[in-house]
């Protein structure tokens, strides 16, 4: 007599139902453990950005940007854009203040970047992600007025 030598039914649905239980119980713990990875991510890329970002300032006496307003009579000129703009001042060509281009953060939405272009007493340069929720809240928040982020936003910032 000839046996087939396939799985039998139970064979599968045991190995399906041990499947589902190992799924079950790491699932969640490997979910914490990608946004722990994110948020890992955003502090080590905001930090380089900002050694770009001094190293910039150290060679040419100001951060990238516009000037907007003039710094003539303590008139405040700042610069408020899509960090990607940075890439022209940071990766133009002779320029090796980064390694790679800013993209966008590892929850797929871009960077903020801010920059008073005379000084502010409290920081001088911002940059950073609106964080896992999407929302900008530092800047409503008064980043420049307290010289920290808020809600959950992720980022480094520049005093001098």
């Amino acid at each position: 007599m000839i046996r087939n030598k396939g799985f039998t039914l139970v064979e599968i649905m045991v190995v399906v139902a041990v499947i589902a239980v190992l799924t079950t119980a790491v699932g969640p713990s490997i979910g914490g453990l990608i946004e722990k990875a994110k948020l890992s991510a955003v502090r080590a890329e905001t930090q380089s950005i900002v050694l770009g970002l001094t190293a910039y300032k150290a060679d040419t006496g100001r951060y990238p940007g516009v000037d907007v307003g003039g710094c003539a009579g303590g008139t405040y000129a700042y610069y408020y854009g899509n960090a990607e703009n940075l890439n022209s001042y940071l990766m133009a060509p002779g320029a090796f203040y980064l390694n790679k281009k800013i993209g966008l953060d590892p929850w797929e939405r871009g960077y903020y970047y801010h920059t008073y272009m005379c000084s502010n007493p409290y920081v001088d340069a911002v940059f950073y992600s609106a964080g896992p929720d999407g929302v900008d809240s530092s800047w409503s928040g008064g980043v420049w007025l307290t010289g920290a982020f808020a809600g959950d936003d992720i980022g480094a910032m520049v005093d001098g």
